[in-house]
């Protein structure tokens, strides 16, 4: 059985949407080769997912909401 608390779910969605956001803000500006763009979008990307999930965790916190836990494969 696999487990996963929704923190670690949350943290999921945030990092992808942020890479996403991050990808289409700099689809037209970077000409560079895909070692210089991972370079840049790699941080920004990083910072976005930990100042999302800062965000997450205070909401959780002020409403006193509890952590749960998912069975993802339950065989």
């Amino acid at each position: 059985m696999l487990l996963i608390n929704d923190n670690e779910l949350m943290e999921a969605f945030i990092g992808g949407f942020a890479f996403l956001i991050i990808l289409w803000f700099f689809r037209g500006y970077l000409k560079w080769n895909w070692l210089e763009r991972a370079a840049i979008i790699f941080p920004l990307t990083w910072i976005l997912r930990k100042l999302g999930m800062n965000i997450y965790k205070y909401i959780k916190a002020k409403h006193k909401i509890s952590d749960t836990k998912f069975n993802i494969m339950d065989f």
